[in-house]
């Protein structure tokens, strides 16, 4: 599994951080701040979905087990019995 490079426009990056000051007034922060918790935060907001629609799907294949707990939220793990198969996606 390759990762695709995020690309985002000087216009883009700079909407996100006027929207995470909007939210979070008091912020002042370094550039590897601003970089980590600034944009990664809203990146990993935005895409939340996705990322669940993945670990899901992920389940239905088999290579991850979802456990469930009351009044908790999903956890997600590797299915042990499949790690030959994962080695194999990873290579």
């Amino acid at each position: 599994m390759s990762r695709a490079p995020i690309a985002f426009s000087h216009r883009d990056i700079a909407l996100r951080i006027l929207r995470y000051l909007d939210e979070h007034p008091d912020a002042r922060d370094t550039v590897n701040g601003v970089i980590e918790w600034w944009l990664l935060e809203q990146c990993i907001r935005e895409e939340k979905g996705k990322v669940l629609e993945t670990l899901r799907e992920m389940v239905a294949q088999g290579v991850l087990l979802e456990h469930r707990r009351k009044n908790a939220e999903e956890q997600f793990s590797i299915n042990r019995e499949k790690r030959d198969q994962i080695r194999d996606l990873l290579t």
